[in-house]
């Protein structure tokens, strides 16, 4: 286990409704509070708690993590019923409590950018602010971006197996799981969340995360949570933009940072997100797909300091 200096690091599993939940915690208690919401639904933190939180919590955030109901290193839960916003929001709120967090601005980062925005929906009093990483605002937007980036690529190859292929899967119901199930598997075959090149710094920090005893997390999805969301909340389909207005009528401040190549996204869905939360509040990072935090580490660190100082993080030192 590494340690840096200044930086406290914690972990713990506790249990919500009885369902075991793992959590970390980086830095000091007394500093503002970060809490990260990880992709899915199904995968899990790791990626992000060995890619920028000890750097977030260097630079003086209190920042939380914790694998979701059924995710990752949290216990499994094969209850299909169990996988709803209502839930999850209850999960949160058992987060908050362990730390001793009253409030704190969540870090949402795809699939988690919709369980933030949700559980500020119920609990604003409880949210400083929202930024969302490569979170989609509507999912059907970004099924159709998977598509059309693939058949970019497939032609330029001039690969007709590959094209016939992805034609199949657009005449499908793209209301179900298999459509959007397809169109995963393809974004993730067809390099949709690698920048076209790479950066050094990226490359060191992947090279590092392979000797870490956590690597084993960072390929693991688990399927009780995809299927649960999806029969209980219809996740494939939903369209955030009216959450987000309620969001953003109780005054919380909505921030969004992606990657300018994010294999997941049109320019039509990056049009969307920024006329959501406003010009000054979205930035597009060069040479970053969909886990920007770790393709351009230092450039997110730096925006995420950015959104959030001042006057958010001096109004919580007061």
């Amino acid at each position: 286990m590494r340690f840096f200096i200044g930086t406290l690091f914690l972990l713990g599993s506790f249990f919500a409704k009885s369902q075991a939940i793992y959590s970390n915690s980086f830095g000091d208690p007394k500093n503002p509070a970060i809490v990260f919401m990880h992709g899915g639904p199904g995968y899990n933190p790791v990626s992000f708690e060995l890619g920028a939180a000890r750097n977030l919590a260097d630079l003086g955030y209190y920042v939380i993590t914790f694998d979701q109901r059924g995710c990752g290193r949290s216990k499994k839960d094969s209850i299909t019923d169990h996988y709803k916003f209502n839930k999850a929001n209850e999960d949160i709120n058992t987060v908050l409590k362990k730390y001793n967090v009253t409030q704190a601005t969540f870090i949402g980062h795809s699939w988690g950018g919709t369980g933030a925005i949700k559980f500020a929906e119920n609990y604003p009093e409880k949210v400083k602010a929202i930024i969302l990483v490569g979170s989609p605002l509507n999912y059907e937007l970004t099924f159709k971006a998977i598509i059309q980036h693939c058949e970019e690529k497939f032609k330029q190859k001039k690969d007709s197996v590959a094209l016939k292929q992805i034609a199949f899967v657009k005449k499908m119901d793209t209301t179900k799981l298999e459509y959007s199930g397809s169109c995963f598997m393809y974004a993730m075959n067809s390099g949709l969340y690698t920048p076209t090149n790479p950066s050094h710094e990226r490359t060191q920090i992947y090279e590092e995360m392979k000797k870490s005893k956590k690597a084993e997390y960072l390929s693991n999805m688990t399927s009780d949570p995809v299927y649960g969301f999806y029969m209980n909340e219809q996740y494939t389909t939903l369209d955030m933009r009216y959450d987000l207005k309620k969001v953003q009528e109780k005054n919380i401040p909505v921030y969004a940072i992606y990657g300018k190549e994010d294999g997941l996204f049109n320019q039509a869905h990056f049009d969307m997100i920024k006329k959501a939360v406003g010009d000054a509040n979205f930035v597009l990072i060069e040479n970053a797909s969909h886990n920007v935090f770790i393709d351009q580490r230092e450039v997110f660190i730096q925006q995420v300091k950015k959104f959030l100082t001042p006057p958010l993080v001096e109004k919580t030192k007061k």
